[in-house]
């Protein structure tokens, strides 16, 4: 399957498109993820006359919800081109009726219901009606504006309630906190804490030594099973020592199995 992050959107060369942090599917074959069989005979039989709501629906109750099914996730990717990494959860896991290619969220990230990712409008044309590229009554599929948005949530972040997330921001960074009612307007980096309209970086969660810890450690590849040896350490600050050595043991088990 191609990486759509080696993609250009339409708009931009491919020496303007920047690396990111995600992997371009998701991980179907992640063991964390739950696989209901009445879902999946269901969704056999029906295909998209299964309707996004409905999946949404018999996923929490047949596969744990939106931290764990699977079927959740496939659906998602096959019908609007969304990414999902496991045990995250909230709003933008919603099946939409319409593509929403540039969206990828990480593992563990935490989604109010109220969040909202939203799209530009064309102000540049003679109407700002979704009529006239969208496929409405007047519509043109695939006049839609371009560069299409695009956007990144990196593992951990934690994105609070009202938060609305605009086409100007292209990464929520990892371990980022979003604070309620905040209007997102450009990237946040890794763990930043963002609040206000529009919302600005207003401190880092910890100091400089301790996020680069955190991100060599890489702790989110691992399932809460595999992270149970250091259980009570994930529950203490970042920067005690026990929860320091966590790190350093956890990065060892990554490499070693790499």
């Amino acid at each position: 399957m191609t990486d759509i992050s080696t993609l250009a959107l339409p708009g931009e060369s491919r020496a303007e498109v920047a690396p990111r942090d995600l992997p371009g599917a998701p991980d179907l074959a992640d063991p964390a993820l739950r696989r209901s069989k009445r879902l999946t005979l269901l969704l056999g039989l029906l295909g998209r006359r299964l309707s996004g709501r409905w999946v949404w629906r018999l996923a929490r109750r047949w596969e744990g919800g939106d931290a764990t099914s699977y079927t959740l996730r496939k659906v998602l990717w096959e019908r609007t081109g969304v990414s999902v990494g496991a045990h995250s959860y909230g709003s933008l896991l919603f099946p939409v009726d319409h593509p929403r290619t540039g969206l990828r969220i990480g593992r563990y990230v935490s989604l109010a219901q109220t969040a909202f990712w939203s799209f530009n409008h064309p102000t540049d044309r003679i109407s700002t009606s979704p009529a006239f590229y969208e496929g409405g009554t007047y519509g043109h599929v695939g006049n839609l504006p371009a560069p299409p948005p695009r956007l990144d949530v990196g593992h951990d972040a934690w994105v609070g309630d009202y938060v609305v997330i605009t086409p100007g921001c292209r990464r929520i960074g990892i371990g980022a906190v979003i604070g309620a009612g905040a209007v997102v307007t450009r990237d946040v980096p890794d763990f930043a804490i963002a609040v206000g309209a529009p919302a600005r970086v207003i401190r880092y969660r910890f100091s400089e030594p301790v996020r680069e810890r955190l991100l060599q450690s890489r702790w989110w590849e691992l399932s809460p099973e595999e992270l149970r040896p250091w259980r009570d350490a994930m529950t203490k600050p970042a920067s005690d020592a026990e929860a320091l050595r966590a790190l350093e043991a956890i990065a060892a088990r990554i490499r070693t199995a790499a």
